[in-house]
């Protein structure tokens, strides 16, 4: 029997948490410790032991406490308590009041500043309850942004920004090195073209769509190697799909954008040579 993870929760929690009801009730005052133990399960777990049937009125036992049957009274929608990435695995939801721990998380919406807000829950706190220890308080969004939450990722993403940016400025160089040579040792040739009459518009198109030609398959083969590298990362990203087109189109863009305008220097100095000179060039 898979070990299925349940959150202690008390009346209001949903609404506080955004969390929506998707059928039945949720958790409420009436659910003591002497009454039926109930529980509200999420979408997940509704599909995985109930597929295709109403989870309502169902039963089942936690293995921390086998001697109450928990009766599902409740469905709500799939929201992310542990792992940020990955599938969402299923969970339920069971009252403080009939699984009492110590230790509790005390959630709170408001439209105060949070540090406003946090000095009056600490005065009402301890005037209600003195010998309760609290911890130090913290908004949603700083719970988010630290080492257990986001912050890992978007460091992980910031290094590989870096590195994404050193790729493109070697790239950048060397498609213009590759230019600019391929240029030189068509010195003689552009000479020649220019001494026949060939305009200036002519050799900076030949020079750029040379240079474009490399730019196409080096993209061509990027897109392919991304396409075949998006499973593997996939579930390392968040809130952004792998196979986004919009990205992989701007990407494409971008690139063919920067490697035309490294393209354009050299080509713009070929339109430039002196056809005696360049007929000199052996």
């Amino acid at each position: 029997m898979p070990v299925i993870q349940y959150n202690l929760i008390s009346p209001g929690y949903f609404n506080t948490m955004g969390i929506r009801l998707l059928t039945g009730r949720g958790i409420t005052d009436d659910d003591k410790k002497e009454s039926q133990h109930v529980a509200v399960i999420n979408e997940a777990m509704a599909e995985r032991f109930w597929p295709h049937e109403n989870p309502i009125g169902r039963q089942f036992r936690s293995m921390d406490d086998d001697k109450h049957p928990i009766a599902v009274v409740g469905v709500v929608q799939n929201s992310r308590i542990v792992k940020l990435t990955g599938p969402i695995d299923p969970s339920y939801y069971v009252s403080f009041a009939q699984s009492y721990v110590s230790l509790r998380t005390l959630h709170v919406r408001t439209r105060l500043a949070p540090e406003v807000m946090l000095a009056q829950l600490r005065k009402e706190i301890g005037d209600l309850a003195p010998g309760i220890s609290l911890t130090a308080g913290q908004t949603m969004r700083e719970s988010i942004d630290s080492l257990n939450g986001l912050l890992r990722f978007r460091l992980g993403a910031m290094i590989a920004a870096g590195l994404g940016g050193l790729a493109l400025v070697l790239a950048i160089i060397g498609l213009y090195g590759v230019v600019s040579y391929a240029a030189t040792q068509r010195t003689r040739e552009i000479g020649i073209r220019v001494a026949l009459g060939a305009a200036s518009g002519e050799i900076l198109g030949m020079v750029v769509g040379q240079g474009l030609k490399i730019v196409a398959v080096g993209l061509l083969v990027g897109i392919a190697a991304a396409l075949a590298m998006a499973r593997l990362v996939g579930n390392f990203l968040v809130g952004v799909s792998a196979m986004d087109p919009l990205i992989y189109v701007g990407v494409t863009a971008l690139l063919a954008l920067v490697a035309a305008v490294a393209c354009a220097i050299p080509a713009r100095r070929a339109t430039r040579v002196d056809p005696v000179r360049a007929l000199r060039v052996e």
